[in-house]
């Protein structure tokens, strides 16, 4: 016989007290048994006290009240995980319980219903037909106490499961939100310096220039803030604070900086995580657009591809330049946090823009 997987059958068929249930049946059954004793001896024109019938009926019974719940708790002390405890308890008991049954329910007919045939002739007349039906109750007990324990084992194991799952699939969101929101919290100082740097610079030239850009950077600062308690928002809302962020780079440059979108608005609706656009942005201006002496210009286009999003930021420079790393610091942040928001399938490339510049290009798959 196969091995059953249970941890501890026992103590859930102690769990198993359907008492109620139980008596219910135990009650009909004692009436039926009446009652078809009752049309037999009519019958047959037998005479029997209808208590005496009925205590018979009773007695019949009465055994298997007391033996269930025995049963009950042996069936989970000895579990048939192998087959040595049905060969040396099951079996040996269930023999021992039709024999008992049998001589119990024997003298109570002896005594209850009078007649000229002996003891030992009545036991040998009832030995097949009492003892088979006992000896076939107690396995069909023990099949349906073990058939109900395994099923709330196994349902318990399900549940047990599901509940594990749905806890591994918590923690997992919870570590991939933990590493998103330490990547961004990297972009607050690095984003930071940057603009610091931006300030410092023109201290020495314009300081109503450079207090201008201190308004604005804390402004920024604020909404930078305001981000990190959210995952993601719309690409207007990114646009929007990009916006913001080219006021900086127009003080800071001497050349007239612009930054424009192409796309429709259902585009910008689309959530994206915050500022991740910037540092594209940042180096779109270092390396590429504001080297053009004439106006620098970015444009961030978006679009709905086959499978997802396609975003791009484009400028007017000179292309991509001999100190130009695309494996920077801002860069690689941008790696990673497609790559934990979006799996394996996001990526991030740069290529020669139309307009003869630079271009990043963002893909971000759909769900």
């Amino acid at each position: 016989m196969s091995r059953i997987p249970l941890s501890d059958t026992g103590a859930n068929l102690r769990e198993l007290k359907p008492y109620w249930l139980v008596a219910a049946i135990i009650s009909f059954c004692i009436l039926a048994q009446y009652v078809n004793y009752r049309i037999l001896m009519n019958a047959a024109g037998r005479h029997l006290a209808d208590w005496r019938l009925f205590a018979i009926c009773v007695i019949d019974f009465a055994p298997w009240i007391i033996l269930a719940p025995i049963i009950a708790r042996t069936a989970g002390k000895y579990a048939p995980v192998s087959l040595r405890p049905v060969i040396f308890f099951h079996l040996p008991a269930s023999v021992f319980c039709a024999v008992s049954v049998l001589c119990l329910t024997t003298l109570s007919r002896f005594y209850l219903e009078p007649s000229d045939i002996s003891f030992g002739e009545r036991l040998s007349r009832r030995l097949y037909y009492e003892f088979t039906w006992s000896f076939i109750l107690y396995w069909f007990l023990v099949g349906v106490i073990f058939m109900t324990a395994y099923h709330r084992q196994y349902r318990k194991k399900a549940e047990d499961e599901l509940r594990l799952t749905a806890e591994k699939a918590r923690l997992e969101r919870e570590l991939l939100s933990t590493k998103l929101d330490a990547l961004h919290q990297q972009f607050k100082p690095h984003f930071l310096f940057n603009a610091l740097h931006a300030v410092s610079a023109l201290m020495d030239t314009d300081t109503d220039k450079a207090r201008t850009a201190l308004v604005r950077i804390s402004r920024l600062l604020r909404s930078a803030l305001r981000f990190g308690e959210i995952e993601r928002h719309a690409l207007g809302d990114e646009l929007e604070w990009l916006n913001e962020f080219m006021e900086i780079e127009r003080l800071r440059n001497s050349t007239p900086m612009t930054l424009m979108f192409e796309g429709t608005q259902e585009v910008k609706n689309r959530q994206l995580p915050p500022m991740l656009l910037q540092p594209l942005v940042e180096n779109a201006i270092r390396h590429g657009a504001g080297k053009n002496a004439d106006g620098g210009c970015i444009i961030v286009s978006a679009a709905e591809v086959a499978g997802g999003l396609e975003i791009f930021i484009d400028d007017n420079g000179p292309g991509r330049a001999d100190d130009f790393d695309c494996d920077g610091y801002g860069i690689n942040l941008v790696r990673n946090r497609l790559r934990l928001a979006y799996g394996e399938r996001s990526a991030l490339s740069f290529t020669q823009s139309p307009s003869g510049g630079l271009r990043a290009a963002i893909f971000i798959p759909g769900s």
